[in-house]
């Protein structure tokens, strides 16, 4: 719930202030502490208007408030246990102890090296992000003020053109939109962006992750991806090529639609993991030894004994003499990019496949070649799988057809 009680009366409201940009470069992330104090005054006005009854003026809320003058990610906040904002809660409570200090606002902004406090430190990779989120979180004893913060804060929080001019030149930044959103509006918002990106599936998972104190779903993709969440895991079965073709959902797909289905299947696994880790989920891929999983009670316990814990597999067929000249086909395709390493000799009697499971695979995989087999290794890139005719085998340049 986005409503806690912090003792028998106060309770807490974590909310963010979704700020809808163009997709350009940001000149900061942080505002200046010394700077940020006018910006924290102006958008808690902002927000007292928001929750202020109806036909009531607008003053200062009977709230002690924390906002953060930073611009993060959705994702760096929708967390499973939400630990940022426990970190912004506790130094909200360091500020607010004693009566004298009630009604306080804490506005937190960066140091001259741009550094924010500990546990509030902003992502480096957001830079051309369209949707960027500033959180803040509220303590309070009036509690029809925090009905009014799930009834009306979406409705009514949309930021005044001085305040989103003030917002946007202390940002450096265009900013289009800025809305006031509680922490369920939020989730509501990456629901539907989700659904109409056809991600449905994989924010079910993290919505269950998010909302649930002992989350436990099974969910899957229109492409054969499945997730099985426990906890803030989720478990996921990685075929490689041949493993599709033989005994997963490639196995009942005509010659054409093997090779389709597994490009299609391995996009959508490299993105759904890409965002469910993002969103602070532990994401184990492990190689299924049968698929589909039985409907029946799934034994986690043996799956996560299938996991791969480092960034690539090797899928052997026969074992690469290490000591002899080695064939190397990169299988990169358009608008994937390096999908497996074949290695080959003797015109594949020997072959064994290499696949990435993560992004840092892409460096480590050629490195680990290199080492292994130094001038005996003989590379060939190629743009697109290479099979066999009827597409039931990964193979090497050797005997491309």
């Amino acid at each position: 719930m986005n409503t806690s009680n912090t003792s028998a009366t106060a309770c807490t409201l974590r909310g963010l202030i979704a700020i809808e940009r163009p997709p350009v470069p940001l000149q900061t992330q942080a505002v200046e502490k010394t700077k940020a104090q006018a910006l924290g005054r102006t958008l808690s006005m902002e927000l007292a208007a928001a929750l202020s009854a109806q036909d009531t003026p607008a003053t200062r809320p009977a709230a002690e408030m924390a906002l953060v003058a930073a611009l993060y990610d959705p994702a760096e906040w929708l967390q499973p246990g939400f630990p940022r904002f426990i970190h912004l809660l506790q130094y909200l409570q360091a500020a607010t102890s004693g009566e004298e200090n009630k009604g306080t606002l804490l506005t937190i902004g960066c140091n001259t090296q741009g550094e924010l406090p500990k546990g509030l430190e902003t992502g480096p990779e957001h830079h051309l992000a369209p949707l960027l989120v500033l959180p803040f979180v509220l303590t309070t004893d009036d509690h029809h003020m925090a009905k009014r913060f799930e009834a009306q804060l979406m409705d009514r929080g949309l930021l005044s053109p001085r305040a989103t001019q003030q917002l946007s030149q202390a940002l450096g930044t265009p900013v289009e939109h800025a809305n006031f959103l509680s922490l369920l509006d939020m989730a509501a918002m990456m629901r539907t962006q989700f659904e109409h990106a056809g991600f449905l599936p994989e924010w079910e998972v993290i919505e269950t992750a998010l909302f649930n104190q002992a989350p436990r779903l099974r969910q899957h993709s229109p492409f054969h991806n499945e997730y099985f969440l426990y906890q803030n895991m989720v478990f996921s079965p990685f075929f490689s090529f041949d493993f599709w073709t033989a005994h997963g959902p490639g196995a009942t797909m005509g010659a054409h639609e093997r090779s389709k289905g597994w490009l299609r299947w391995l996009q959508r696994q490299r993105q759904a993991t890409a965002v469910m880790q993002a969103h602070g989920l532990d994401v184990r891929q492990y190689l299924p030894k049968r698929w589909p999983e039985p409907e029946e009670k799934i034994c986690l316990g043996g799956i996560n004994q299938q996991v791969v814990a480092e960034d690539f597999f090797t899928e052997i067929h026969a074992p690469i003499d290490e000591n002899r000249v080695v064939t190397v086909t990169e299988h990169h395709v358009p608008g994937i990019g390096p999908v497996a390493w074949t290695l080959s000799q003797d015109e594949g009697q020997h072959l064994q496949h290499l696949y990435p499971l993560t992004p840092a695979a892409m460096n480590t995989i050629p490195e680990y070649l290199k080492s292994v087999f130094g001038s005996q290794l003989r590379l060939n890139v190629v743009n697109k799988l290479l099979t066999n005719k009827n597409r039931q085998r990964l193979i090497g340049g050797w005997n491309a057809e």
